[in-house]
């Protein structure tokens, strides 16, 4: 189960986050809409995860892509984008939440979290 927020006209819905075989591994997928209008071109933007761990005991996060404006996590979209991938965790690590962002513009345009 996950919640999403709208900000600035998109809304990220359907995320999903589920074990995948390895210890460490999670598959994820949602979906990103673009609200409201007939837009005329594509909206830009990337998607990045935070990964809420336990690690030995101690609160930490991951985030993914570990550098910002990696290409793997750009969209161009019209009026909804489909994403999936798989995040792979160090080992010892539990994850607890993930909080999925997509990011225009350097500005966080929606937002969702999922707890395993």
């Amino acid at each position: 189960a996950g919640s999403s927020g709208a900000e600035q006209g998109f809304k990220i819905n359907r995320l999903v986050l589920e074990p995948d075989g390895d210890a460490g591994r999670y598959r994820y997928r949602m979906l990103i809409i673009r609200q409201g209008g007939k837009p005329d071109r594509d909206a830009l933007g990337a998607y990045e995860i935070v990964a809420t761990i336990d690690q030995h005991g101690h609160d930490a996060s991951i985030t993914f892509p570990p550098k910002p404006g990696d290409a793997s996590h750009r969209v161009a979209f019209r009026h909804f984008q489909r994403v999936d991938g798989v995040i792979t965790l160090p080992d010892g690590a539990r994850l607890k939440s993930i909080e999925v962002r997509f990011v225009q513009d350097g500005q966080i345009r929606a937002r969702a979290t999922a707890a395993v």
